[in-house]
């Protein structure tokens, strides 16, 4: 709807949202979907504020408009509620009208008039007694007091004596949030949102704290991720010009801290549809309309993380196997943690601004965290609590800059930190292990010399390119001791060392085996090798790869893999014998890094860090 024409704007799920324009007598100022009445047609009421009218339509599937019926008010009105049946309407506007309940089908064309001169803004049906009667509860705008008018039997209507003092409400809802089979009255306030816990008879006597947050204009209530539990989406005023759309995940009655569901700095409106109302639907202030849909996960969506988060990181928890996103945010070099389909969510902060996390699980109620920047020296090591989110912190310095640094489980109840490092070539291992209550440095080991990059492998390895004599540069992996079925090796590339101008190891994982990409930017173009099982082989990829997923479904000869090379996010069949990539295509346009969760061979998400808006989008990979 605009607020200056007479044409509805309808998008037709049945023909891939087609717009459609439908011309109406009236400037319609809102409207509700009642139901179907055939297989073809829909009910839809509608009240226009500017023609003072209250009425109903129908629309085919076609998208065309028909039957049409309305009813005159003496009244400006602003909103209107349907009862569960869709039979009755309330409606309520300005001028101290107070309430007007009318019957939708216009076979009976009584109005009763209620509570005049009251100023109402919010409204609700809801049995609060449970006589299966349904009441009307309503907000008071110039008392700031929700109030109750009981329904006897059959809309004989009494206002009963009570008043609840609710400073600054600005939207009321019902909701059987905790599942128990009694509705639940919902409020957002001053404070954030709260709830009115329904039971047999509810009081109104003390309303529960669910979300403490400023500035709300709309909320929602729903389970949003599928997992069974409900979730709450709200929209929130961020300064004059911008609104933005919030959601926050339930989790064991728990609610998760609150993320940015979308990227769109101003959202005008929303609403929850589907059949099982998970579905949100966004208009905004452009004009565009986005649909977010549950699937395991919130699809199409967007985290705040910072003003300028460097990384995106992924890791899979030892307890349930679901994947963790993490990011470090460069405002206050806060961690940000979101767990188990992001339903939980951690935060604490670090001593440094750094560009790099690693993690490993301790046990199932503990994480072990390692923050590190290459080419620094401090390492920030940190034991994050799950149950509580508390935390234990210890800072380590190596005695070289860092290259690459991993957590490696031993016996003791902590990890040791493997460090990768680096002075003048020299490729050196540093090792802090916990022993005796507390961690110990080990004394440096030179591994490797001649390094041009090295990265550790997670398995007692290192792979590295090196320089050999006549410009020629080699691949390897050195082990830290030679063993059957490990033993280090070293192999030629053809790449002229004189015309090299960038250099990067990328590991991926496939068939649980650790594989390599080194990517080589030269005055004479890109090259990539890729090293499966010891083999090396040149790709067919002009560019230069600066990030590639790793291949968890793997077929012969192709297997699908995601990569980035710095400005666009790629998918591509990769044959793991002989790197060559067919069905090369772009899938997205972003400025950051990025990290891959596959369901299946076809089917996951991708989140993808955009450095330009400081959001992390979740989108969908259905090919």
């Amino acid at each position: 709807m605009t607020s200056s024409t007479t044409h509805l704007y309808l998008h037709l799920s049945s023909g891939d949202y087609k717009l459609r324009t439908i011309k109406t007598p009236y400037n319609i100022s809102a409207v509700k979907r009642v139901r179907k009445v055939s297989d073809k047609e829909t009910l839809f009421v509608f009240i226009s504020r500017k023609d003072r009218v209250f009425g109903t339509f129908i629309i085919n599937d076609k998208g065309r408009l028909g039957s049409l019926q309305s009813v005159k008010l003496n009244y400006y009105p602003d909103n209107f509620i349907l009862t569960r049946t869709g039979r009755k309407a309330l409606i309520y506007g300005n001028n101290y009208n107070g309430l007007t309940l009318i019957d939708v089908d216009f076979i009976n064309q009584e109005r009763l008039d209620l509570q005049k001169g009251t100023l109402i803004e919010n409204a609700l049906f809801y049995d609060f007694d449970n006589d299966s009667n349904t009441d009307i509860v309503y907000y008071d705008i110039f008392s700031e007091s929700l109030n109750i008018i009981r329904n006897e039997s059959n809309y004989q209507l009494d206002r009963i004596n009570f008043s609840k003092s609710i400073p600054g409400l600005t939207k009321l809802r019902k909701y059987d949030f905790d599942f128990d089979g009694f509705e639940d009255v919902l409020y957002a306030g001053n404070e954030g949102i709260k709830i009115f816990y329904g039971d047999s008879v509810t009081t109104f006597e003390t309303a529960e704290l669910l979300i403490r947050e400023n500035n709300i204009i709309d909320f929602q209530v729903g389970d949003f991720n599928k997992d069974g539990y409900s979730d709450i989406v709200y929209l929130k005023s961020v300064d004059n010009e911008n609104s933005q759309l919030f959601i926050s995940f339930s989790s064991s009655n728990k609610l998760s801290k609150p993320i940015l569901v979308s990227g769109v700095n101003y959202i005008k409106s929303f609403d929850v549809v589907g059949w099982r109302k998970n579905k949100i639907v966004c208009l905004t202030g452009e004009g565009g309309i986005v649909i977010i849909s549950p699937i395991n996960k919130i699809e199409n969506t967007s985290l705040r993380l910072g003003v300028s988060p460097r990384k995106i990181f992924s890791f899979k928890s030892l307890s349930n196997n679901l994947a963790g996103l993490a990011v470090i945010d460069s405002s206050d070099y806060s961690v940000k943690l979101y767990l188990n389909a992001l339903s939980k969510y951690y935060e604490f902060r670090l001593k440094k601004n750094h560009s790099s996390i690693v993690f490993e699980s301790i046990d199932e109620s503990s994480l072990g965290i390692a923050a590190f920047t290459e080419g620094s020296k401090l390492i920030e090591f940190i034991k994050l609590d799950l149950t509580d989110g508390s935390t234990w912190s210890k800072q380590f310095y190596t005695k070289n800059n860092i290259i690459d640094l991993i957590i490696e489980e031993r016996e003791s109840n902590l990890p040791v930190i493997i460090v990768l490092s680096e002075e003048n070539g020299k490729i050196i291992i540093e090792e802090f292990e916990y022993k005796n209550i507390r961690y110990q440095k080990s004394q440096p080991n030179i591994l490797l010399t001649d390094i041009l990059t090295a990265k550790l492998t997670g398995h007692r390895s290192v792979v590295y390119v090196k320089v050999l004599p006549e410009n020629k540069l080699a691949f390897g992996e050195k082990y830290f001791k030679d063993s059957d079925g490990m033993l280090s090796y070293e192999k030629i590339i053809d790449v002229n060392y004189a015309e090299l101008l960038k250099l990067k190891i990328n590991s991926f994982q496939s068939h649980a085996k650790a594989n390599y990409v080194i990517s080589f930017s030269t005055s004479t173009g890109n090259q990539n090798y890729l090293v499966v099982n010891n083999e090396i082989t040149r790709m067919n990829i002009n560019n230069f790869i600066e990030e590639i997923s790793d291949i968890p479904f793997v077929k012969n000869p192709f297997s699908k893999c995601y990569y980035s090379d710095g400005n666009k996010i790629y998918s591509a069949e990769l044959n793991l014998k002989n790197g060559r990539v067919q069905a090369h295509k772009e899938i997205a346009d972003y400025t950051g890094s990025f990290v891959i969760e596959l369901v299946n061979e076809n089917y996951g998400y991708i989140f993808m860090l955009n450095n330009k808006m400081g959001l992390t989008e979740i989108k969908l990979l259905n090919e």
